[in-house]
């Protein structure tokens, strides 16, 4: 039994009983009696449609001397402290109406649409009956739309998340490839660097792999091991795929639209799934930097992945 009042000490008096429970197949009951209300008694009735109880069946009955009122809502939870809900509201003093319900902790938005105003024995009507049969068919249809979205999105998210980890684990694995055969070529890579300057020929002396917002991979010993006769000569293909590289790739944002995590973020996800928006994904393109030395001149270039590059090369800038 509780009572609470609020600052005004007219303005709402409610004292009343309720089921705590964690069984989900059981329903959650509350009755109370609020004296300043048009309907003083009031029954409410929760249900979950499934163990994760972010989708319910909510009834409310509200009875006065002159008054009744009822309320069928079917709920979508958005995040913890979200919910959306749409239903069917009936009551003596404004009619039928199609409720839609935005409740975000302790803050609600309610939006009634009002179908069939109340008159005279308007509600014992054939009309009415009708139009309360088929708004609460449509609203149950709107929240079977809604948890379908939602447990896509889900389904989404796990598979994206998937897919992120099993990414992780082969960039690390090509990682640790790339680095041990950097050190088995790093022994030929110094003599011909030796060799290379004893005769003022090619040199590598800086090579950098990277991708903008990614990751910066040094590169100096395997350029410097495929020089030959002081030349370097790089086939016009990915250089991720060559020894002593690995394809890399820029980093993605953290993703904040997950679902169950922020209500907002669902929404606006939904409706650019209504409007059939596809996000527009540019991948950025990797950049081989190389500063080297040939003829007793220092040059750098810069060549994009998948392009032919030949050392020297007539395009390199010099370097005072």
């Amino acid at each position: 039994i509780s009572a609470s009042g609020m600052t005004n000490p007219l303005s709402k008096l409610r004292i009343g009983l309720r089921t705590i429970h964690d069984v989900v197949t059981l329903p959650h009951l509350q009755i109370y009696i609020d004296l300043f209300q048009k309907t003083p008694l009031t029954l409410f009735y929760q249900r979950y449609s499934n163990e994760d109880k972010q989708s319910s069946k909510e009834v409310m009955f509200g009875l006065g001397r002159m008054n009744v009122q009822a309320h069928v809502f079917a709920t979508q939870n958005l995040d913890t402290f979200t919910k959306f809900s749409v239903g069917v509201g009936h009551s003596s003093w404004e009619g039928l109406s199609w409720i839609f319900r935005l409740q975000k902790a302790d803050l609600c938005l309610n939006v009634p649409i009002q179908i069939t105003p109340c008159v005279s024995m308007t509600y014992n009507s054939l009309i009415y009956s009708l139009s309360t049969a088929y708004l609460g068919f449509f609203s149950y249809c709107i929240h079977l739309a809604f948890q379908e979205f939602f447990a896509m999105q889900t389904r989404r998210n796990f598979q994206s998340d998937l897919k992120r980890e099993e990414d992780l684990l082969s960039v690390e694995k090509a990682r640790h490839d790339a680095e041990n055969q950097i050190m088995l070529m790093k022994k030929k890579a110094d003599t011909t660097r030796r060799s290379e300057g004893s005769k003022c020929g090619l040199v590598i002396e800086k090579a950098i792999y990277s991708v903008e917002g990614g990751e910066r991979l040094d590169v100096t010993v395997p350029l410097q091991f495929w020089v030959a006769e002081s030349k370097l000569i790089l086939s016009s293909s990915s250089f991720g795929s060559m020894l002593g590289f690995y394809k890399i790739k820029a980093r993605k944002q953290a993703r904040h639209d997950n679902v169950m995590i922020d209500g907002s973020s669902n929404i606006i996800s939904l409706l650019k799934y209504l409007w059939k928006e596809t996000p527009t994904q540019q991948e950025t393109i990797p950049i081989l930097y190389v500063r080297y030395k040939f003829n007793s001149k220092t040059f750098e270039i810069y060549t994009s992945d998948n392009e032919a590059l030949s050392l020297p090369s007539p395009h390199a800038k010099e370097v005072q």
